[in-house]
């Protein structure tokens, strides 16, 4: 295939030379869902896709602790949401194995680039949502590996992980791709600038919008997803 692969919505891309017209948030999303982090060194299959989205709640959590402007809290759940997109190309590496190749990590920030271009995102990712990267994996050294000398301080909110089927990991984060652009498109014209929702509120208002009802380009995102 001269260098490209085939995704699961049948384009060839060459994840080295990622192009923002290559992406299909079909692709990121299956993808993420069917593959383990830690180099599947756990007991339990733990998805790409499930740890993005303990991530995106963690960014919503904490713009909310920071009273951030609505606008910046879909921006950085949009980030937490798809800080890990760049895997569904070049795949899931463990950090030590990363570190060493930086080719890869070159690739990686190509990649994250053509993808926050595709979704209007600024780049590079802010170090906001690295922040709340590291704070979920400390969470996920201790829930899912029993570690107590943690790098970072864990979510306190996280007490438990209970890890999901990838089919259910998939299912979840195109719902969450779904809530976030129809909650983005509404908020904008629903609320002056700089205002800011409750979270409670936020949250609720995401999660009240029926599939049937969007009117984004994810539209038909479940529903493709499912045919696969």
């Amino acid at each position: 295939m001269n260098g490209r692969i085939q995704t699961v919505t049948r384009r060839l891309v060459d994840p080295l030379n990622l192009r923002p017209e290559d992406i299909d948030l079909v692709d990121v999303v299956r993808a993420l869902s069917n593959q383990c982090r830690y180099g599947g060194q756990l007991e339990r299959f733990y998805s790409v896709a499930q740890h993005s989205l303990l991530v995106c709640d963690e960014c919503i959590r904490e713009a909310h602790r920071r009273r951030l402007p609505l606008r910046d809290r879909f921006e950085l759940a949009w980030w937490g949401l798809m800080h890990d997109a760049a895997e569904a190309y070049l795949v899931d590496l463990p950090t030590p194995v990363k570190s060493r190749m930086l080719a890869y990590e070159a690739a990686e920030a190509a990649a994250l680039a053509a993808i926050a271009e595709k979704l209007g995102l600024r780049w590079p990712m802010p170090d906001f949502v690295v922040e709340a990267d590291h704070r979920v994996l400390a969470s996920e050294m201790r829930c899912l590996r029993g570690d107590a000398d943690l790098p970072y301080e864990p979510v306190p909110e996280i007490t438990m992980i209970v890890p999901i089927a990838p089919d259910e990991a998939c299912r979840r984060m195109a719902v969450e791709v779904c809530a976030l652009s129809i909650g983005e498109q509404q908020a904008a014209d629903a609320v002056q600038p700089g205002f800011v929702l409750p979270i409670d509120v936020e949250r609720r208002a995401l999660a009240a919008h029926p599939v049937r009802h969007l009117r984004s380009d994810f539209e038909s995102l479940i529903d493709r997803l499912t045919q696969q």
